[in-house]
């Protein structure tokens, strides 16, 4: 990655589960001097947090949410809190004035205003949503990197009509309609999706080490936009670390078992 370095510290939500050690392996690789700390209201997922130290806080209708962040925040040295699920940036969100450090989120108007869209959506389709060990309602197995710039004007667009001035971050679940065009489901803000390694460990720029270093106003140079490596692979499953693989790799170290339809017919 063309990337430099972040000499900075970060409080990370939701330390332990699958969305926030994604998230934590994609800023050491882009950023291996940044400090990450975790904290979460749940000490047998903490148990599992890939960050340097973790902070037990309390739940998040709990009245004593807000001084244990600025606890962990000012004893940390924090210079940015990164939510990782929805309800964690609605919390950060209505505590932004109180916390001695950034956020770097959308507005509050913006984040309410999505939160109903994505409760319109759950409450027609996902089932299992809140209810899974990363939070989110469905987990894919598979995603690949592809350049499509007709599906980046689409996610551009709706991004500008839900906050012509947006900050933080932004991330657009689209499907095709009957004649091919990609049509916005859901816009999540204010945090990165389980899959941001797929945008961290692809390309020239670090995805998520890109935007700490916006949150902390340090200087980002990207001469191409739109920066996406193609016909990388992610496959994911659960308890295990995602793995990001080129097509051109998919059969290593593999040996193919298979018997021909050929011969199957002449041994009949």
């Amino acid at each position: 990655m063309g990337d430099q370095d972040i000499d900075g510290r970060v409080l990370v939500t939701r330390a332990g589960t699958g969305a926030s050690n994604n998230l934590i392996r994609g800023l050491r690789a882009g950023a291996p001097d940044l400090v990450v700390i975790g904290c979460h209201s749940d000490r047998f997922f903490l148990r599992r947090s890939q960050a340097t130290r973790n902070y037990l806080i309390p739940s998040l209708d709990h009245a004593g949410l807000a001084a244990a962040l600025r606890f962990a925040a000012a004893k940390e040295r924090i210079d940015l809190i990164i939510p990782t699920t929805d309800a964690d940036v609605r919390a950060v969100s209505d505590l932004r004035a109180s916390l001695p450090c950034r956020v770097f989120l959308p507005a509050p108007s913006t984040i309410e205003l999505m939160a109903g869209r994505c409760c319109s959506r759950q409450r027609n389709g996902c089932r299992t949503s809140g209810g899974g060990p990363s939070g989110v309602s469905s987990i894919g197995g598979i995603h690949k990197t592809v350049r499509e710039p007709g599906v980046v004007r689409v996610c551009l667009d709706a991004v500008r009509a839900a906050d012509p001035s947006a900050s933080g971050a932004f991330s657009i679940d689209l499907k095709e309609d009957g004649e091919g065009r990609p049509c916005v489901t859901a816009i999540n803000v204010g945090r990165f999706l389980t899959g941001s390694p797929i945008f961290d460990l692809t390309g020239k720029h670090n995805m998520t080490a890109t935007y700490v270093r916006l949150a902390m106003d340090l200087p980002v140079q990207i001469d191409e936009v739109y920066d996406v490596a193609e016909d990388y692979y992610m496959i994911r499953d659960l308890d295990l670390p995602p793995e990001i693989v080129h097509a051109d790799a998919l059969s290593d170290g593999i040996e193919d078992a298979r018997v021909p339809s050929s011969k199957k017919r002449a041994r009949r």
